[in-house]
């Protein structure tokens, strides 16, 4: 397994990759790196418009691609101030609510 914790000002990504196929991307906030979730969850969480979000990630590109034009609203909605309304959005989306 290859493991990776890479931050930002805010937030924190952290990277693992088990046996070259399976890559996971967990996303945390600096003020709580222990309040952590999937990539792909915060995707759909911080977007306003409808986007094609693969199941899963099968390469770090992909993961780049997906995030790149996604980062500033990433790294507001792990902020301090904003940080509530987003775990609630993640807790909903976990839950299937809507």
């Amino acid at each position: 397994m290859s493991y990776v914790c890479l931050s930002a000002r805010n937030p924190i990504f952290e990277f693992s990759k088990w046996r070259d196929e399976n890559y996971w991307i967990r996303v945390s906030p600096s003020f709580a790196p222990r309040d952590s979730y999937d990539l792909l969850e915060v995707l759909g969480a911080v977007s306003t418009e409808p986007a094609s979000i693969p199941s899963y990630i099968m390469s770090w590109s992909q993961f780049a691609k997906l995030v790149e034009p996604k980062l500033m609203a990433i790294e507001n909605a792990f902020s301090e101030e904003n940080f509530a309304a987003t775990k609630a959005r993640l807790a909903k989306l976990q839950t299937g609510a809507k």
